[in-house]
């Protein structure tokens, strides 16, 4: 009897060292490699086609012969078995995950001096080599920061700084060109094809835009996005075979000017703007001549059409006024002559005017002439004048009544 509760209790200790430390369970985010004695003996993954991206549908060995050129690991959740006791299970984080690293005075093809910060996404695909190789993300992040901070680094010096900050589709300073011209476009007195002294100031800003460090920048290709592909797939590659790991993406969080050269090159940047700005309001200021000038002109035309038509208008108007007055005073002579001696006198005679004449003075024509006014006067009529109005008598006042006389005292006798 003792020698069955023995036996159960065996039996008992081994089903609870299969159930505890035989079964694991691999979670989807997880690679899981057995180890026996620390070398592994299992690896918990499964194969699938690289080709279709960041999405795996089917697994490798169920798609057709020949259509997947490039096979990556992926976890493979779920309940497993191992050895207890002599087998232990390592999991490996299989989610994507973040890598940054700095470096800083690192020149261009052109020796310009710049720091950067680069950033990648990546993930373990081969577990096995992982594991072998590094084990640990530390290990990873230090293999990372030598090889790939010095592709970066590489590829840095094998081309212009423009190349490597621009994207594609991105011309600066074409822009800016274009911005000079079009600042005057829409004004006809200042495009260059007409103004001698617009094409003047257009030569010489782009004189002045000669020798510096920017210019030809739209020569230099923008290759940031291939330089960058470029880095991420040759680092990748030599990953691969040492790691077991795949970079997604890679880009530069950070590129500026090295501290050492940073001042300098934001004041010479500075410099460059002011030099486009002063371009900018010269341009601005001989257009502004140009069209003061056009005014003026138009002015002068348009005054010159307004002085001409009012000394037309007051032509004809003189001349419809002496053919009035001739039509009227050639109907009566005398009227006429009337007329003038009477503004002879007016002009004569009028304000503080003093003359000494004799009465033969052919001016007192008119006031010796009695006759004068009786060859005007059938020509002449004067209008009526109103009779005047009887101004009423005023009544008499009454006498005032005489007083009676006192009585005269009868003289007395002595």
């Amino acid at each position: 009897m003792k020698w069955k509760i023995a036996i159960g209790a065996v039996l008992a200790i081994l089903a609870g060292l299969v159930l505890f430390d035989g079964l694991f369970v691999v979670k989807p985010d997880q690679f899981a490699i057995v180890t026996e004695f620390g070398d592994p003996v299992q690896v918990v993954d499964r194969s699938v086609c690289a080709d279709m991206g960041e999405r795996y549908d089917k697994p490798v060995d169920e798609l057709p012969e020949g259509s997947c050129q490039r096979t990556t690991k992926i976890p493979a959740p779920g309940l497993y078995f191992k050895m207890p006791l002599t087998q232990d299970v390592r999991y490996i984080d299989a989610r994507v995950q973040g890598w940054n690293d700095a470096a800083t005075d690192t020149k261009t093809v052109e020796l310009r001096t710049i720091d950067f910060v680069a950033f990648a996404r990546w993930r373990v695909t081969d577990p096995l080599r992982f594991y072998t190789a590094a084990r640990t993300v530390k290990r990873v992040m230090g293999g990372m920061d030598s090889i790939v901070t010095a592709r970066i680094q590489s590829a840095v010096r094998e081309h212009k700084l423009a190349s490597i900050v621009r994207d594609r589709g991105r011309a600066f300073i074409e822009r800016a060109e274009l911005d000079l011209r079009e600042l005057i476009a829409e004004h006809k007195e200042c495009r260059p094809e007409s103004n001698e002294a617009i094409r003047k100031v257009l030569r010489e800003a782009e004189e002045a835009t000669k020798g510096r460090d920017h210019q030809g920048a739209n020569d230099v290709p923008a290759l940031r996005s291939e330089i960058v592909e470029s880095i991420r797939v040759a680092a990748t590659e030599q990953l691969e075979k040492e790691f077991g790991i795949t970079i997604h993406d890679l880009h530069f969080k950070n590129l500026n000017y090295s501290a050492g050269i940073h001042d300098a090159m934001v004041d010479a940047i500075a410099k460059d703007r002011e030099r486009d700005i002063a371009s900018y309001r010269k341009i601005g200021q001989v257009c502004r001549g140009s069209i003061d000038q056009a005014k003026l002109r138009l002015k002068g035309e348009i005054d010159g059409e307004k002085d001409k038509e009012v000394r037309r208008i007051i032509g004809e108007a003189q001349a419809e006024a002496i053919r009035i007055k001739r039509e009227a005073f050639g109907a009566n002579p005398d009227f006429f002559r009337f007329i003038k001696t009477l503004e002879v006198y007016e002009k004569s005679l009028g304000g503080k005017t003093s003359l000494v004449l004799s009465t033969n003075s052919p001016l007192f024509e008119l006031m010796n002439d009695a006759k004068l006014m009786e060859s005007v006067a059938p020509s002449v009529t004067l209008p009526a004048l109103p009779a005047p109005r009887p101004t009423p008598t005023p009544e008499p006042e009454p006498e005032p009544e005489p007083e009676p006389e006192a009585p005269v005292p009868a003289p007395t006798n002595p």
